[in-house]
This record gives structure tokens, sequence and C-alpha cells, in this order.
């Protein structure tokens, strides 16, 4: 055997062996790929499952899950291409079932929502409907009203924050004022049944519905101050009258489009923060939003850098300077246009 010869089967060898290799990283990638999709999917089952189900019922969720999850990987551990059939039509399955969790406007609701405002517009007359006044200087006596306002009178639009958990975490509501010294107050609120408590899991995974709440300071700030006490203060957003109310009609937008399609809270998509930020660009909108926006308690900030809040020194001074409480709450006035429910 002459040296070429020798030299051109090594060669080939060594190519043989390349590719030998480079299949075998290709299997096990694959196989990588497919553990972690059914991992993924399984876990993605299993914890939507303990949201909607309980007790045998989703004993059996669990169960069925467990059964395909192990089912498709002996498939596919097996060499047989049936292991991503098996995934898939776990997947479909799982969607299908998913997607059947539709939103309701008809459940037995905790009183704080009850009702989600809705508006009758003429001209710059706007009468709300629904708007929360709950007395809560004793026992708490749930009232539902109705109140008048003239757009043309609108003349502050404040954010009002509270503090929760740390300088990344806030809640906001979003204050109307008008010359008259009324006021009205909406908030973005997960839409709580009588028998739910509140669970940041279920949030994503369409547990609660989305409300939209009209209240006055009596109610909402009282209710706020009593438990968040001087964590809560105020600034008021710098937008000409135009730009107030097409912020206040947006709000009335939202009102509606929830009355006529329920809607599911997301905590990563439905909150006051981003709902302001949405009706924001739609009043400006070569608005840039950055990330700010994912940590609640840079929303102030945020609306800074786009232009619609006073510069008050960045979020470190927003912190610093929250010595602005809620205004007084202000006497009722008689001029409301009121409907009682009991």
């Amino acid at each position: 055997m002459t040296a070429g010869t020798t030299a051109e089967n090594s060669i080939k060898n060594s190519g043989r062996d390349t590719s030998a290799r480079l299949a075998r990283l290709g299997r096990r990638a694959r196989q990588i790929a497919f553990f972690l999709a059914t991992a993924t999917l399984a876990g993605w089952c299993a914890v939507a499952f303990s949201v909607h189900q309980e007790g045998v019922p989703l004993y059996i969720c669990w169960a069925v899950v467990a059964a395909a999850t192990v089912s498709a990987l002996v498939l596919k551990f097996r060499g047989s291409q049936l292991g991503w059939s098996a995934l898939a039509i776990m997947g479909l399955t799982a969607a299908g079932w998913y997607g059947s969790i539709q939103p309701s406007d008809a459940r037995d609701w905790a009183p704080e929502v009850a009702h989600g405002v809705t508006a009758r517009v003429n001209g710059d007359e706007v009468l709300l409907d629904n708007v929360r006044n709950f007395d809560r200087a004793g026992p708490v006596m749930e009232r539902w009203e109705s109140h008048g306002y003239d757009l043309a009178a609108l003349s502050t639009v404040e954010l009002i924050s509270a503090d929760t958990d740390g300088p990344d975490i806030a809640r906001h509501l979003v204050r109307f004022g008008f010359d008259d010294g009324r006021t009205v107050v909406f908030s973005v609120q997960v839409r709580r049944e009588a028998d739910e408590t509140y669970s940041p899991i279920g949030a994503l995974f369409r547990q609660f519905e989305v409300v939209l709440i009209a209240a006055t300071d009596q109610d909402i700030l009282r209710a706020w101050s009593s438990r968040l006490g001087d964590a809560m203060h105020s600034q008021t957003l710098t937008l000409s009258h135009e730009q107030r109310r097409e912020v206040f009609m947006s709000y009335v937008d939202l009102a509606q489009e929830l009355a006529e399609r329920p809607a599911f809270y997301s905590s990563l998509t439905q909150t006051i923060a981003t709902t302001l930020l949405d009706i924001a660009r739609q009043t400006q909108p070569d608005m840039k939003v950055n990330w700010r926006v994912v940590l609640s308690g840079h929303l102030p900030d945020c609306l800074q850098a786009m232009g619609a809040m006073a510069d008050a020194g960045g979020h470190a001074a927003h912190m610093a300077s929250a010595d602005e409480p809620a205004r007084p709450l202000p006497a009722r006035s008689g001029s409301d246009a009121r409907i009682m429910r009991d």
C-alpha cells in the first residue's frame, strides 16, 4: 500500500469520525430539546390545572398529564418519531382546554368589585354609572352611584401611587379633577369572586377577570390610606386640556369595552400602569416606552421620560419626596347626580 493511499484512507476515516460525532451531537441536541419541551408543557399543564381544578378532578388531571408525559418520553427515547406526535397531541389538547376558559361578567363577585363603571356620553357631558362610594366611616355600607361630569371643566389629571413592596413595586390610581373641586378616581383592578383570594400565579392563568373601578375620594382613598398611610403620594401629569380629555375618554372607552367584552386580568399586561401608558401613547404617539414599565414603581419615571410628568428629580427623589399624601377628603357635593343601590 502506497503512502498516498494510506493518507487518503486516513482522511476518509477522519471524515467519517467527524460525521459520526456531529450526528451524535445532533441526536443529543434533539433529545435535550424534546425533554425541555416536554418538561415545560407538563409543568405548565400541572400549574394551570391546579389553578382551575381542585380535589379529585385535579388529581385526575395530574394523572393524565403524568401518563401523557411518560408516554411521550418513552416513545422518543425508544427512537420512535411518535414521541413528537404524542407531545403535539398533548399540547393541542391542553391548548383546547385552556382556550375553552372564557371570561364572564356574571359571577358572584366580591362586594368591592361587584360593578364595573359604565358611561353615557353626550358631547362634553359624561354620566358615569356604577361609581363606587362606599361609606367606610363605620361598618362598610355599599353604595353604587351615578355621577355626572362636564369635560369642559376637566382641570387636572393626577397619578396617585402607593409603594407596597419596595421601591420597584407600587400600586397606582388616576384621579381627574374638575374646576368645581369634584374628582373621580379610576383604578384597574382584579375582579375576584366572593370566595376567592388574589394569587399572582392565578393572575397568569386566567383565574381572574379585570374590572375598571370608578370611585370617589371618600371611598377609594380612605380605603387606601387606612391600609397604607403615608406611603401614598400624588403627582400631577403635565397634559393639555385636550390631552386630559382624551385620557378621560380613553378610560370611558375601556369601561365600555369591558362591559361589552369581559376580559381576563393579567399581572403582566393589564394593570393601571400599562393602561395609563397605553393611554399616554394615544395622546402622544411619539412617546417612547422603556423597560421601567415592567416595574410598576418606576411608572412616574417612565411618564416623566415621556414628557407626561413634571421633573421630580428622578425615581429616588420621587420616593424621597413622597410627603404629599392624597389631598384631604372633600366634602360630599350635592351637585352629583346619584342613583343609590342596595
